[in-house]
C-alpha cells in the first residue's frame, strides 16, 4: 500500500495483472478439486470422462499435444488451454466468480488503479453444457461487464486493460457499449507495424490502421511496440499487402 501511494503522489498509477483463466495444478484448490467428486473445489475445474474435441487447440502447439490431460487421482481429464501444470479454471461456476471479485478487491483495497486481464479470449470461453450445446454467444461476455461493474462500483477511476489478440470482428465484443474492458492491446497494429519495419514500407501499418474497429467513446487502444511476453505476427501473416 505504501508503494501505490508513493507512486501516486509521483504521478504515477499502478496496474497488476490479473491472471484468472488458470492456477497451477500445485494449487490448494486443483489438489482440493482433483481429491475427489465431493471436493467443494472440484467444479472450479473443467473435468470430462475423455478429451473432448470441441475445446480448441492448444497455445502452445509444439509443448502441448492437447488441451486435456488425464489425472489419475481425479479419475478424470482436466482442461487446459495453456501448460498442463496451469488448469484452467471453471468460471461459469459462480463461485469462481466470486473469487475473482474478491482478488480484484484486494488489490484495489491496496491502491492498485486496474489490471491487466490476462488471456482474456481464454477466460470467457463457455465450456459449459450449454456451450456445448449452442447456447449463444453473448452469455459469454457477461463476465466481462460483471467485472466491469465490481471495478466501477469498488474505484470509478480504475480500468480494465486486456490482453486480446483476436481477429477484427471479435473486437468490439470486448468492448461492449463501452460496459465491458476499457482498454484492449493493440496488437493488430502492433504486429503490422513489426511488418512494415521489416518490410520498409507503410503499406502495412496503413492497412492496420484501416482494419481496426471504432471503439466506443470511453475506451481506447493501448498501442504498444515491444512491452509484450513474445512478438507474434498470427493476425498479419495472411495477409500480402
Amino acid at each position: 500500500m505504501e508503494f501505490t501511494r508513493e507512486a501516486r503522489e509521483r504521478g504515477i498509477r499502478v496496474l497488476v495483472d490479473l491472471v484468472v483463466n488458470h492456477t497451477s495444478s500445485d494449487h490448494p484448490w486443483f489438489q482440493s478439486a482433483r481429491s475427489s467428486p465431493d471436493s467443494p473445489y472440484r467444479d472450479w475445474y473443467v473435468w470430462s470422462d475423455r478429451p473432448r474435441d470441441d475445446t480448441g487447440a492448444p497455445v502452445f502447439p509444439g509443448e502441448q499435444q492437447s488441451v486435456w490431460t488425464r489425472d489419475d487421482a481425479a479419475d478424470a481429464y482436466y482442461l487446459h488451454h495453456f501448460y498442463a501444470f496451469q488448469p484452467d479454471l471453471n468460471v461459469n461456476n459462480p463461485a469462481v466468480r466470486e473469487e475473482i471479485k474478491r482478488v480484484m478487491g484486494f488489490w484495489l483495497e491496496l491502491g492498485v488503479s486496474g489490471f491487466r486481464v490476462d488471456a482474456a479470449p481464454f477466460l470467457i470461453e463457455d465450456t459449459s453444457e450449454r456451450g456445448r450445446r449452442g447456447g449463444g454467444e453473448e452469455p459469454r461476455y457477461e463476465l466481462l461487464r460483471e467485472l466491469r461493474e465490481f471495478l466501477d462500483r469498488r474505484r470509478g477511476d480504475a480500468v480494465l486493460l486486456a490482453e486480446v489478440n483476436v481477429p477484427p470482428a471479435r473486437i468490439p465484443k470486448y468492448f461492449g457499449d463501452g460496459d465491458r474492458f476499457q482498454m484492449l492491446f493493440n496488437f493488430i497494429l502492433n504486429q503490422y507495424l513489426s511488418l512494415a519495419l521489416a518490410r520498409q514500407q507503410a503499406a502495412p501499418l496503413e492497412r492496420a490502421l484501416r482494419d481496426l474497429p471504432p471503439v466506443p467513446g470511453v475506451c481506447q487502444w493501448a498501442n504498444f511496440i515491444r512491452n509484450h511476453d513474445e512478438l507474434t505476427l498470427d493476425r498479419s501473416k495472411s495477409r500480402r499487402r
